[in-house]
């Protein structure tokens, strides 16, 4: 009779829903701020915005299942930064902004597929900056902003792809506003936060069916403005941008379009601030570049999930001592193992 110690290491691993930011590889265009975003498909698209005062005007797709990026075609109309996107299908469009102290009102259609841009249809609005910009099915949408005459704006227009034509719209209601965020779920669209002498809390929901608006519950995390957000499935979310003009914040809230409700989330991994971009792809969304209270500008890339599958370990070794016993010994092709241990064992026989 043989007597074994064995230290036995056994593995529990629980399976949960995750609620928490990932940081995935930077953005390869460099530190920037005040840049676009859009998704198309598994893809997403970051680029143009400001850098060290110049306005950029590369773009990158980025993979998920990878974690990479690679460079595109650049915008063709130069470097632009507080522009607005929205993607239709699969096509992007990119267009308004400001490019050396000069207001714009142009738009352009990315084309993935083929890597180029084509010029649309001019935005009828005034040449402006700091609008909103998102998509409802097959349409798009722009609106709010600031022109070059200090002139703040609430106006409203949805653009067809399909004629390259613009139509006004129904006005956002509140105050006109500038640096708001704009998102859509489902067939319907969502305009709220910004600013215009302070900022603001307010949200409302657009439905092109009707063409009109109706005010919903105010954004959970009070004032805010050039925040970024994305939107998952039924669900939209909003996170980091400015308090006021001298606080940055990296707070996170996600909004359930079928409550009516905000439910306060993990913040935003990295620091506190502004003039980010976020997209999202199929159930994950992502945060990137901006700069902080110190104006020190970022290129780092945050992944959120909170429905995605995550695996937590506990290790746990225990110690037992038990007894084996081997016949017939010696043995030439078959014998018998007994043995007064508890807990499954794994044994190796030489």
């Amino acid at each position: 009779m043989k007597k074994l110690l064995l230290l036995l290491a056994i593995v529990l691993y629980l399976k949960t829903n995750a609620q928490t930011w990932i940081q995935k590889t930077d953005f390869a265009g460099g530190i920037r701020s005040y840049g676009i975003a859009f998704s198309i498909g598994t893809k997403g698209y970051v680029g143009l915005g400001v850098q060290n005062s110049t306005g950029q005007s590369d773009l990158w797709e980025y993979d998920l299942t990878t974690d990479t990026w690679t460079q595109k075609a650049s915008f063709p109309a130069g470097g632009r930064h507080r522009a607005i996107a929205f993607f239709i299908g699969n096509k992007g469009y990119v267009g308004l902004g400001q490019q050396n102290g000069i207001d714009y009102n142009d738009l352009w259609e990315y084309d993935p597929s083929a890597d180029s841009w084509t010029q649309k249809a001019n935005f009828p609005g005034t040449a402006r900056v700091e609008a909103m910009g998102f998509s409802i099915g097959n349409k798009g949408y722009v609106g709010t902003g600031v022109d070059s005459t200090q002139t703040f704006h609430n106006d409203f227009y949805e653009y067809d792809p399909s004629a390259d034509t613009w139509t006004q719209k129904a006005n956002v209601p509140g105050s006109i506003r500038i640096e708001a965020v704009g998102f859509s779920i489902g067939n319907k669209g969502y305009v709220g936060t910004g600013d215009y002498t302070t900022a603001f809390s307010d949200f409302w929901q657009y439905n092109p069916a009707t063409n009109t608006w109706a005010q919903k519950s105010h954004f959970g995390g009070g004032g805010i403005f050039n925040a970024a957000a994305f939107c998952i499935g039924n669900k939209g979310y909003i996170g980091t941008g400015d308090k006021n003009s001298f606080s940055r914040t990296n707070i996170f809230y996600q909004y359930d379009s079928i409550l009516n409700t905000w439910n306060q989330k993990p913040n935003v991994g990295g620091p506190n601030r502004t003039g980010a971009v976020g997209f999202s792809i199929g159930n994950k969304g992502y945060i990137s570049t901006g700069y902080d209270s110190a104006m020190i500008w970022s290129q780092d890339l945050w992944e959120y999930c909170d429905t995605c599958p995550s695996l937590t370990s506990i290790h746990k070794n225990i110690s037992q001592t038990f007894s084996v016993n081997i016949y017939p010994n010696p043995a030439q092709t078959n014998f018998i193992v007994e043995t007064n241990a508890t807990e499954k064992q794994t044994l190796q026989v030489f």
